[in-house]
């Protein structure tokens, strides 16, 4: 089987929105995730074919290479033995996760906006980080009130909670959140009735 660096991309993504969803797999989604930042970085640059949501479209041109080093520290630390064998570094595991959540967003964006094309995973994924509110702005989607009247009634308070969404849509599994939970899942299809996502908002990084 033949596979070109654009499958592999949307691959790495895809694996990466699973263990992203998964509680303890936070240094693995880490590393997988910055291993899909490089990848899609490289080509769009290689490409040419650059996309709004790019991280460093938000740093200062000047202080670039010190981003980069920044956002890398702890995937260098993940995948690299033979660089200060003996030394350690502090991370705490939910700032991890968010870490990853927003990136992996941001990745699954730029891969809609280049390759016109978003996998089942990116779609569950991209409609769970709208009902966080990131990414999407849930009032301007048809239904709205709708929509936002399940999200509340599901009160997922604590991140916790709300990975157990992700989850759930995931098929990890089907029976501890409320049948609401998989009419919110269908309703947020209306994003993608049409070109890219829809009710875009600016996602920090």
């Amino acid at each position: 089987m033949k596979i070109a660096k654009p499958d592999v991309i949307r691959a790495q993504i895809d694996g990466a929105i699973l263990l992203v969803a998964d509680e303890d797999s936070y240094i693995a989604a880490h590393t997988l995730v910055m291993a899909c930042e490089e990848l899609l970085r490289t080509w769009v640059d290689a490409k040419k074919t650059p996309y709004a949501v790019d991280w460093r479209t938000r740093i200062n041109p000047k202080y670039k290479g010190r981003e980069h080093t920044f956002i890398r520290g702890n995937y260098n630390f993940f995948k690299h033995a033979d660089r200060d064998i003996d030394a350690e570094t502090d991370i705490d595991p939910e700032d991890l996760r968010q870490w990853n959540e927003i990136f992996l967003l941001t990745f699954i964006r730029g891969h809609g906006e280049v390759f016109s094309d978003l996998s089942w995973r990116m779609r569950t994924f991209y409609k769970w980080m709208a009902v966080q509110g990131l990414g999407t702005n849930v009032e301007s989607l048809p239904h709205a009130d709708i929509l936002q009247k399940v999200i509340d009634y599901l009160d997922l308070q604590t991140p916790v909670e709300k990975r157990s969404l992700l989850r759930n849509w995931l098929g990890f599994a089907n029976n501890d959140l409320h049948p609401d939970a998989d009419a919110l899942r269908k309703g947020l299809d209306v994003l993608f009735v049409k070109g890219p996502p829809r009710g875009e908002r600016t996602v920090q990084t």
